[in-house]
């Protein structure tokens, strides 16, 4: 919050759209932070496609950040998201849409209010260990 509030993006924290609460909300533009890997799993991904779907018929764009300890919140996922509000700023017509990004602001999937099936994937699943070795298994 604090970096986006520094880069001239006022923000609200756990903003409630309908049954749902955003962590941040910088109208037009909803940000969900997914710290940890359980936002992959069980009851929190079943409802994650009824959700983006309600957030985006509520006339709202969806940002979805996947963080861990791998990927932390950085100045470029802010920079990020600081232009991305204002981009929707400037064209409040524009079709709504979601997208993850996620490390040093890097796009990895996206999709709009009008798709029959949105794509959403971990960004988090294929983590190392460390540098140089494979990968978990079951990764």
């Amino acid at each position: 919050r604090e970096e986006l509030d520094s880069r001239g993006i006022t923000t609200v924290a756990q903003k409630a759209i309908g049954p749902y609460n955003c962590d941040l909300a910088a109208e037009p533009v909803a940000v969900e932070v997914f710290g940890g890997n359980w936002h992959w799993t069980g009851r929190h991904l079943a409802r994650l496609q009824q959700r983006l779907r309600y957030l985006l018929n509520a006339r709202w764009h969806v940002l979805m950040i996947p963080v861990n300890i791998r990927s932390p919140l950085t100045p470029a996922v802010a920079d990020y998201i600081a232009a991305y509000v204002k981009e929707a700023r400037r064209h409040p017509t524009r079709r709504r849409e979601y997208r993850m990004v996620w490390r040093a602001g890097e796009f990895t999937t996206s999709g709009h209010a009008d798709d029959q099936n949105l794509s959403i994937k971990s960004a988090l699943r294929r983590a190392r260990t460390c540098p140089g070795r494979r990968p978990r298994r079951g990764t």
